[in-house]
């Protein structure tokens, strides 16, 4: 039974202050590796949400925690991932990433490689809006 000031769900039940008192169940895994038995409690104090690395595109996100498996099914997937957040202090892997794939990820070939796609296809640039044919609300 935990005092959470801020809670303001359901509760049968509330300190001397009247904050509620919010039962937390812990969760228990166990396990066995190498002949040993392992088990760990937690408690759930912290929400966390866990999304896919394709509904994470657009998403700047504070700290992420990630399992990149040990390769991309789909070109740009750690690339997509690593770019979520500002800072790469800001990123804990679960598995280790050797520096190859990070290498795989980009840099200036890459960026040549994209130039000169985008130079093959076949666009102009159009400086004035009549030429489009688009009036913009200016």
């Amino acid at each position: 039974m935990i005092a959470i000031p801020s809670y303001r769900g359901p509760t049968d039940w509330h300190n001397d202050d009247g904050v509620p008192i919010v039962p937390i169940v812990p969760s228990v895994a166990r396990w066995e590796k190498n002949g040993k038995h392992y088990s760990r409690k937690q408690f759930p104090l912290r929400l966390a949400y866990a999304i896919s690395i394709h509904k994470s595109q657009g998403m700047t996100l504070s700290k992420v925690i990630l399992e990149l498996g040990t390769s991309d099914f789909c070109r740009g997937l750690s690339f997509v991932a690593i770019s979520r957040v500002r800072a790469l202090n800001d990123i804990a892997c679960l598995t280790r990433i050797n520096g190859e794939r990070l290498k795989n990820l980009g840099g200036l070939d890459k960026i040549a490689e994209d130039l000169h796609r985008r130079q093959m296809l076949p666009f102009q640039d159009v400086v004035n809006s009549v030429l489009l044919g688009y009036s913009f609300n200016d």
